[in-house]
Order: structure tokens, then sequence, then C-alpha cells
């Protein structure tokens, strides 16, 4: 029964279920970051520091990897490190709106909020459009830090489409974080 499920796991339909916790990378890096899947490294020992269970990967798309719904596999509710609902799955995640905004690190320790304590919003590097496709805007695969290469981002404490696609570039020698997701298998 749901009175039995373990933490970080939710009822549904009488059944526990493991959550997918998403959460914002203690990591503020230029566009150089080394592609997806050296974020991917970040994301999972952020991840396993905080003793959030299973594998952790970098939203965020390049030429290799040029597609979320190809990368990620997340069937199951996808929440805040401090248990906000964010999306019912990985097609709601990316539909072009979130429930609720990205807004703590993997610690649950809050970063988005209301000034002068926290940040309203934090720049995060994605190269993603807000379908989750490759915007084709990733700094050379996040290779590059010179002002004259861009990168797409996307801004932590939206709730709208921008939380993934903010509508306009950042050149590459910009600082920004990345947010990180549960997995469920590997589809890299």
């Amino acid at each position: 029964t749901c009175s039995d499920c373990l933490d970080g796991w939710y009822c549904d339909v009488d059944t526990c279920v493991e959550r997918a916790y998403v959460f914002i990378a203690l990591w503020s890096t230029n566009g150089a970051f080394g592609g997806a899947l050296a974020a991917d490294v970040v994301c999972d020992q952020q991840a396993s520091d905080a003793k959030l269970n299973g594998q952790y990967v970098a939203i965020v798309t390049d030429s290799d990897y040029p597609d979320l719904r190809e990368r990620l596999n997340i069937p199951n509710e996808i929440f805040t490190t401090r248990d906000s609902r964010v999306a019912f799955d990985l097609d709601d995640l990316l539909d072009g709106s979130i429930a609720h905004d990205i807004d703590a690190d993997a610690d649950g320790n809050l970063i988005i909020g209301r000034p002068p304590t926290y940040v309203e919003s934090l720049p995060v590097w994605t190269g993603t459009n807000s379908n989750g496709t490759n915007s084709g805007d990733h700094c050379r695969d996040w290779t590059v830090s010179a002002i004259f290469s861009n990168g797409s981002q996307g801004i932590a404490g939206a709730t709208d489409s921008t939380w993934i696609a903010s509508r306009s570039l950042a050149t590459c020698e910009q600082q920004a974080a990345v947010y990180c997701i549960r997995t469920f298998d590997t589809r890299q």
C-alpha cells in the first residue's frame, strides 16, 4: 500500500513509484563545459553526493545528443528536490510549460526565490528548444567560450517555455548553470 512508500517514492493508484528528481547543479560554467556527457558527470556526482538514487544527466543537447526524448527515459512524475511536482512525465516536461519552477540544488537547498535572500532567476545552458530538440546554438557543441559564439539558455525560476528555451541567445563566455534530471535507463 502507499503508506509503505519509501522516501523519494510517491503513490500512484495504490502503487509506490520512484520519483524522478530535477535540480540546478551547483556549477557555474561558460559555454565550453565539454558537451552533454561532461555535464552528465557533474550531474551524476552532485546527485550521488546528495544521496539521490539513480542516474542523473544534464538537460542539454548538442550535435551528438540532438533530442532530449532520445536521450532521456522518464516515465514517472518529476519533482524538485523540495518535493514540488514539475511535470507528470517527460512529455509533460517538454510541452511548453512546467507546473513548478526548478528552484533547488541536489540537496534540496532553495536557490530560486524572493530577493534579497535568493535570486529570482538564474541562466542555465540547454542548447534546447522548448520541445526538447537541439536549438543549433550550443557554443559549438559546448567547446567554445568566446564572445563570437552563442548558446541557448533557459531561465531557472520560470514555468513557461523559457524555463528551457529563453527567447534570447547568450554569448558563450557568459557563466550559467545546468539542470540535472534523473533518467531511468541509459539511452545515451
